[in-house]
């Protein structure tokens, strides 16, 4: 039972409130709330977002998703722009989406109804290469375009569940944001922050800004804990009452309110559970049979399910089905989502609570009715984009090995087209460590064990876990058939050569190119050429041999011609024309030795062409 009364918090709220009051002046600013799990994180900022709201704030909120061991990609952002979305005007929705539009349709395809109705005709989506880095900027352009209508709160709740392109968002734009009325609010808790959490190096280093506030919340006094007590019963406690509750619940906010639904319900104060299991399962445990198995399947689901999955993996009649709904609501332990469309546990520590307390072949046999349901009918997802994550999380959950190996593999595929490679890299780590359980493993998922390698090696390339890659780079390369495979290998090592320059071996990242063109046919011209000959002129003139260089981009943009690739091409071209530009150095001329000058000039100008802004 929430209170209806907001109890405390001054002090934090004053300091938010200042906050807001700064980015209406054109001052961004940026809050991070932490605090155990129901200590009032939500609530703060539920009310601080109502206030914004009625000042005159656009408020757009999003919630991270804890789906296994995999973040949904960018669910925070995804859930802020349907809101965008759907309460925003078309005309005035294209205007402050502009040239964002088509990127951020990719991550949700009603931003751009046009793009939606070819894919629905069966038109293949854009191929357009846009990078992890041109999100960020379209992001943050469409932040500044929002706080030129109005000044903008936005939220992103739950931050300890955060995909790693999540919190690369929300490091960028508190490094970003400037001379726009926005202010940024994450919460995240701190409990669950343990000293490997990937969370925590982040903030860290925020704890370090001047710009970044840090509000930490406490459990509340026993004066607090009275005062919620009292808003809740409508009476006045007893101060035995307020003294039993405040030891058993040690101020946590949200253990109070349960507490104290216990005692309204006519339960006794001295026999209110001392466990915090036995807390939150107390209310759980009061309900009717049927809805008991409602609330438990809705556990294996997640924080969240939408109502039709909910009802198809239940299997129960209509009747059956909303009574155990209506009871859950009404034991204020569910409650109806943000979308109107579905239900979530009022506090994620009650669905956990649930959720642990079930038999293993329980939780396993539901997890198997979900990924059944969601592979039957998608739709029932709600949002095509969580169906390929939730299919790898469920077939894994139910030990489904065969199908969790197909199913991680997609979901992996979907991370990349969202600019998520590091789950993307989860994924494929998962079906490498599936692959040798699963003996048809290449017949269910049309590639080998040495292409699921180096498709992992490139997303932690892509997501800057080079010492990572070049571990995946290698096992591609021992997984690879040593007959018939030389074009394979040659890319694979293109591939790895890139991680071995990023990483400062520049000599061992040339040998494995020229290993890598030794490897292609003589006879004939092929895309791999020009893949590895544009790679190995890229490399060499890290060197500073300048005269190789330009032979080998030479063969390059030759290469790139006559098979039509046009970013071999593109590329080898500006390392042509950079090499051209610094010639051979005069070692008897001062200055000159070693084609020092030439490389610092050089370099910038190769940095550049690979910039996001040149690639629009």
């Amino acid at each position: 039972m929430q209170s209806p009364v907001f109890v405390g918090r001054r002090d934090e709220v004053a300091s938010l409130v200042a906050l807001l009051d700064r980015a209406r002046a054109g001052e961004p600013g940026f809050a991070i709330v932490a605090g155990e799990a129901g200590v009032g994180k939500t609530r703060l900022v539920t009310e601080l977002a109502v206030g914004a709201a009625g000042s005159g704030f656009t408020v757009l909120a999003g919630h991270c998703v804890e789906l296994g061991a995999e973040g949904l990609p960018l669910a925070p952002l995804i859930d802020a722009l349907r809101t965008l979305a759907r309460t925003t005007a078309p005309g005035e929705l294209a205007e402050v989406l502009g040239p964002a539009r088509r990127g951020l349709a990719r991550l949700l395809p009603e931003l751009d109804p046009g793009a939606l109705l070819a894919q629905n005709l069966g038109a293949e989506p854009p191929a357009d290469g846009i990078q992890v880095s041109q999100l960020l900027e379209l992001v943050l352009g469409l932040l500044g375009r929002l706080s030129t209508r109005r000044p903008l709160l936005l939220v992103l709740e739950d931050l300890h569940w955060a995909d790693q392109s999540t919190r690369e968002l929300v490091a960028f734009l508190i490094r970003s944001l400037r001379g726009v009325r926005v202010v940024l609010l994450a919460t995240y808790r701190s409990d669950e922050l343990n000293r490997r959490h990937p969370l925590r190096p982040l903030i860290a280093s925020w704890e370090r800004l001047r710009s970044v506030q840090h509000v930490e919340l406490r459990r509340f006094e026993p004066g607090e804990v009275a005062a919620q007590l009292s808003a809740i019963l409508a009476a006045e406690p007893t101060a035995g009452l307020v003294d039993m509750v405040f030891d058993r619940s040690g101020g946590n906010a949200y253990l109070v309110e349960e507490l104290a639904g216990v005692v309204r319900g006519g339960g006794d104060p001295a026999d209110l559970p001392p466990s915090l299991a036995d807390v939150l399962l107390s209310r759980v445990d009061a309900l009717s049979a049927g809805a008991q198995r409602l609330l438990r399947t809705a556990a294996v689901a997640g924080r969240s399910v939408p109502d039709k999955l909910l009802a198809e993996v239940a299997g129960v009649g209509d009747a059956e089905f909303y009574a155990g709904l209506r009871e859950a609501v009404e034991s204020h332990l569910l409650v109806v989502d943000h979308t109107g469309r579905g239900y979530t546990f009022r506090h994620a520590l009650t669905r956990d609570a649930v959720y642990e307390d079930m038999l293993p072949g329980e939780r396993g046999s539901l997890h198997a009715a979900y990924g059944e349901a969601l592979a039957r009918e998608p739709a029932l997802a709600g949002d095509d984009a969580a169906v390929p994550a939730a299919l790898a999380h469920h077939w894994y959950a139910a030990l489904d090995l065969p199908r969790a190996l197909p199913a991680s593999i997609a979901a992996a595929r979907h991370a990349v087209t969202w600019f998520a490679p590091a789950e993307a890299q989860r994924h494929l780590e998962r079906a490498l460590e599936i692959w040798p359980r699963v003996p048809d493993a290449e017949q269910r998922t049309g590639v080998d064990q040495a292409e699921v390698a180096s498709l992992a090696g490139e997303a932690a390339y892509q997501a800057g876990d080079i010492d990572r890659s070049l571990s995946l780079f290698e096992q591609a390369l021992a997984e690879l058939p040593a007959e018939g495979g030389a074009v394979r290998r040659a890319l694979v090592l293109e591939r790895r050569a890139h991680a071995l320059r990023d990483t400062g071996r520049e000599a061992e990242s040339v040998m494995a190119l020229e290993q890598a063109l030794a490897l292609l046919p003589a006879d004939q011209v092929t895309r791999a050429h020009a893949v590895v000959l544009s790679s190995l002129a890229g490399s060499v003139m890290r060197t500073n041999d300048m005269t190789t260089t330009a032979t080998l981009a030479a063969r390059a943009v030759q290469a790139a011609r006559e098979v039509g690739a046009a970013q071999q091409e593109a590329d080898s071209s500006v390392t042509l024309g950079l090499a051209r530009a610094y010639p051979a150095a005069d070692p008897t001329r001062p200055g000159d030795r070693g084609h020092g000058d030439g490389r610092r000039r050089a370099l910038p100008a190769v940095r550049l062409r690979h910039h996001p802004a040149c690639r629009r």
